[in-house]
């Protein structure tokens, strides 16, 4: 007989457990999460068990610290709704005290790192579909219709070979030397493709997708759609980096692979100068993981030091 506790039997009394990807308890409750939600199970011993349900978009970051000698880690869920007043429970007790936590002992650590991980793959994947859009839209239909017509000419003997192959040769050169109006649907079209071809080699698609972060960095003020979709190429390259890891110890054993990939220090640099300083944090802490570089004298120790002191005056200014 397998016997649950009443923060499982909340959730399955709600929730289709052929649903739930995975789900952990913690000392407070639990976090569940499907494809397309997060379930947060809470209740002190002698409280109300209650149960709180997230939308996989809705979820701006996952606030995840380790537990220590002293005090328990806890598992936050940060929403747009929320963000402002999280950022203030930081500290253990409150912790304890906000809805949206969930707090846990060590031997659960690992547990729930994976479990953040999974909720950003499945919030990647519900964003997908604004890169494949943008990689479905035909960005020149005015100048393959005009090539069209002049071959249509060509053909009717209106007008020559010559003038055929100089007219669509100036059309599209206007098309690759337009990098706003028509190049940047050509270069981001090429480079998915490129992607999609690749996707199985973790060790190509790394550098693939740095192509991508590169691209839309340099067109992040220039097209509205670039910066929505720099974040998601950089987290998705941090999502699959230990992948990247292990295929270049086989394939290069005797080199080191690169300590400073551009997902990690650029997205930092995003979410700081945003404000999203739990976002820009959590990066950091990936990165001193995987043991990576920005080549400052502190490296991501001393970034995520200052990090701290920036999220310690906003709660006193708040």
């Amino acid at each position: 007989m397998i016997i649950i506790s009443k923060f499982q039997a909340l959730l399955f009394e709600n929730v289709n457990k052929r649903e739930v990807s995975d789900f952990c308890e913690g000392v407070n409750g639990l976090v569940a999460v499907t494809e397309n939600m997060v379930y947060l199970v809470r209740g002190g011993l002698f409280e109300k068990k209650t149960i709180k349900t997230y939308t996989i978009k809705s979820i701006i970051s996952v606030g995840l610290r380790k537990p220590n000698m002293i005090t328990n880690g806890h598992f936050q869920i940060i929403t747009s709704g929320n963000s402002e007043r999280t950022k203030r429970f930081r500290i253990a007790f409150y912790c304890a005290k906000d809805e949206h936590t969930i707090t846990f002992k060590a031997p659960s650590y690992d547990h729930f790192t994976r479990l953040k991980q999974l909720i950003y793959k499945f919030r990647d994947k519900a964003l997908q579909p604004a890169v494949v859009e943008a990689e479905s839209t035909t960005p020149s239909d005015d100048v393959l219709a005009k090539i069209e017509k002049l071959a249509s000419l060509k053909e009717k003997i209106i007008i020559t070979v010559e003038e055929f192959e100089k007219k669509r040769g100036t059309a599209l050169s206007n098309v690759m030397d337009d990098p706003y109006q028509y190049g940047y649907p050509f270069r981001e079209k090429h480079l998915i493709e490129e992607s999609k071809k690749i996707a199985h080699d973790p060790y190509k698609l790394h550098f693939k997708l740095e192509s991508l972060a590169h691209f839309y960095l340099q067109h992040m003020y220039t097209q509205p759609d670039a910066a929505k979709k720099f974040v998601l190429i950089c987290r998705k390259d941090i999502e699959l980096y230990f992948r990247f890891l292990s295929t270049w110890s086989v394939q290069r054993p005797n080199e080191r692979p690169p300590v400073d990939p551009v997902a990690f220090k650029e997205l930092t640099l995003y979410y700081e100068n945003r404000g999203m300083l739990w976002d820009a944090m959590d990066i950091c802490y990936a990165a001193l993981h995987y043991g990576v570089n920005d080549h400052t004298a502190g490296g991501y120790a001393s970034r995520l030091v200052r990090l701290e002191k920036k999220l310690q005056n906003q709660w006193m200014e708040s």
